[in-house]
């Protein structure tokens, strides 16, 4: 038996290829710049982010739509509740 497998792109706002190259490479840069500097904002000793942290991660969703446990996810650290 023949077996596929089935590869699916995940949509990201902005990268819908309608926009000129330059969007998506500002979109690409930025992106990249709020994945930057949410990793070296690290949360403090108890493991309570910081006010500069919440503020980053919360325009990183916004420019990507990932929720907020994804994002986490994507750092490895925990959920909070």
């Amino acid at each position: 038996m023949l077996k596929t497998r089935l590869w699916v792109a995940h949509y990201t706002p902005g990268m819908n290829g309608q926009a000129g190259r330059g969007a998506n490479r500002a979109f690409l840069e930025r992106r990249n710049a709020l994945w930057s500097r949410l990793r070296s904002l690290t949360p403090d000793g108890d493991g309570v982010p910081g006010p500069d942290f919440e503020a980053t991660l919360t325009e990183l969703s916004a420019l990507t739509g990932w929720d907020r446990a994804r994002i986490l996810a994507g750092l490895g650290l925990p959920v909070s509740p």
